[in-house]
């Protein structure tokens, strides 16, 4: 199984090149994502085992906005103790959802995320040559794509022969003509025939993987590629900022999962992982410039970012992304049944 290769985040720099993510639109996430917690907070318990592994081993790990996440003792997964009904209601809201469809939030998302979704694209076209023998042409299942810059790249791309969205808010979601030849893909509707499911920072937002397991199992072929990426739960910054990390918050992201709450979800489900990577290139300048956010208790990463050379931070990054300790994962998984 593959465990890393060398990947640029050109969003992650740009964002800290703007003061970490100090754009207007996000902002107004951050409001929306804050009243929204405050006025849903963690009262009762809800959740008393791992939604990824099933251990009941799971203990307090931190609290934002009044919400509070729990970590599982047994595969390091961490969660929001919320209930399904208030983390649904969340990403069924009018005000978020007008919000990302702007022409101003689509068009921000499209400049700052270009040459990632470039690459992305890329990457696609790698994998599903290695795994599925071809890379045109494909049946392909994408859930909860919110951007509409992407979606056009992929379907221009010539990746797809048919496509199907799920649980999309684009205003045309669902099935969306494919330029070119259609080729022989097959059915990605409900016959089961899907060569390549993507879910891409979809996970990271249910209060449960079991509704996305359940549309891959329905839709993708036997050998069929279901492809993951999601914030993690064992990530440097998820470690060291817990919740002082402006990037990760209630409710927009209430399920961080670890490499072993992955597999042991994936391989419940009917699913052989192929390939986890933590790719991420920034974690350590994240990190560093978030200096005065980590407790002083973690001495050595004090000492270490305050002494420390770019060339050192440079190899202490290189160690994470190979380690699979970088803040976010890409998931490949193959449907076994």
């Amino acid at each position: 199984m593959l465990t890393a290769y060398n990947y640029y985040e050109p969003e992650e720099e740009n964002r800290v090149r703007k003061n970490l993510k100090d754009s207007a639109l996000f902002e107004r996430e951050l409001s929306l994502a804050e009243r929204y917690s405050g006025c849903h907070p963690s009262g009762t318990v809800f959740r008393e085992s791992c939604p990824l592994c099933g251990s009941a081993s799971v203990h307090p790990f931190y609290e934002k906005w009044g919400v509070r996440y729990v970590r599982c003792g047994s595969c390091a997964s961490v969660f929001a103790d919320v209930s399904q009904e208030a983390a649904e209601n969340f990403r069924g809201m009018e005000a978020r959802r007008e919000l990302r469809l702007s022409e101003a939030y689509q068009a921000e998302a499209a400049s700052a995320r270009f040459m990632m979704w470039q690459e992305t694209l890329d990457w696609l076209r790698f994998r599903s040559y290695r795994y599925l023998g071809r890379n045109g042409g494909l049946a392909v299942c994408d859930a909860g794509c919110r951007w509409r810059g992407f979606r056009d790249m992929l379907l221009s791309s010539g990746l797809c022969g048919s496509y199907q969205a799920f649980d999309s808010i684009l205003d045309d979601a669902g099935g969306i003509p494919v330029p070119g030849p259609c080729g022989t893909a097959g059915d990605c509707g409900t016959g089961g025939g899907a060569d390549i499911m993507l879910a891409l920072d979809y996970m990271q937002q249910l209060h449960s993987p079991d509704g996305l397991l359940a549309l891959a199992g329905e839709h993708l072929k036997k050998g069929g590629l279901l492809v993951i990426s999601t914030r993690l739960g064992t990530g440097l910054d998820t470690l060291l900022l817990k919740e002082k990390n402006r990037n990760v918050f209630p409710y927009e992201h209430i399920l961080l999962p670890s490499r072993e709450g992955i597999r042991a979800m994936l391989e419940k489900a009917g699913f052989e992982v192929l390939e986890f990577t933590t790719p991420g290139t920034f974690d350590v300048n994240y990190i560093k410039a978030n200096l005065g956010a980590v407790s002083e208790t973690a001495e050595f990463v004090h000492y270490f970012l305050s002494h420390s050379t770019p060339e050192l931070e440079a190899e202490f990054q290189r160690f994470i992304q190979k380690a699979g300790l970088s803040s976010h994962a890409q998931v490949i998984a193959r449907k076994t049944a």
